[in-house]
């Protein structure tokens, strides 16, 4: 079942990259059914499905996907690494765009503290840049 999680959600990654939104919200929600008992996959799986969600323009519903991500990573007790790093990440991009700039700095530099990242220093320069 692992092999099978990691092989939909590949596809409903590619399927993102492509602009298929439908399919690759397919994809991935399949992919998350066989993450159970995998914490690692299943907050990869719930962070991708969250910028599928917000490509499609809703915020709260990618905002839910990475508050269970980081829920699942936390009784994982998993607390560094690229996913968590990921996840607080996305977190912070969905702050900036709802203009929350407090928020998305206290959460960007979360994640720098678990995984350094360019993409999260440039969310974070365009914050010190914007205020």
């Amino acid at each position: 079942a692992q092999e099978d999680a990691v092989q939909l959600d590949s596809l409903g990654r590619v399927y993102h990259t492509k602009g298929d939104l439908d399919l690759s919200l397919d994809y991935l929600l399949r992919a998350l059914k066989l993450t159970e008992d995998d914490p690692l996959q299943r907050a990869s799986t719930l962070c991708n499905l969250s910028q599928v969600y917000r490509d499609q323009g809703d915020n709260q519903a990618a905002m839910n996907q990475l508050t269970e991500a980081k829920r699942v990573l936390a009784s994982a007790e998993i607390t560094n690494g690229n996913i968590l790093g990921n996840v607080l990440t996305n977190i912070g991009e969905i702050y900036q765009a709802e203009k929350k700039l407090d928020q998305a700095k206290e959460i960007f530099n979360q994640s720098l503290k678990v995984f350094k990242s360019a993409r999260t220093l440039q969310c974070l320069g365009d914050i010190y840049e914007a205020t």
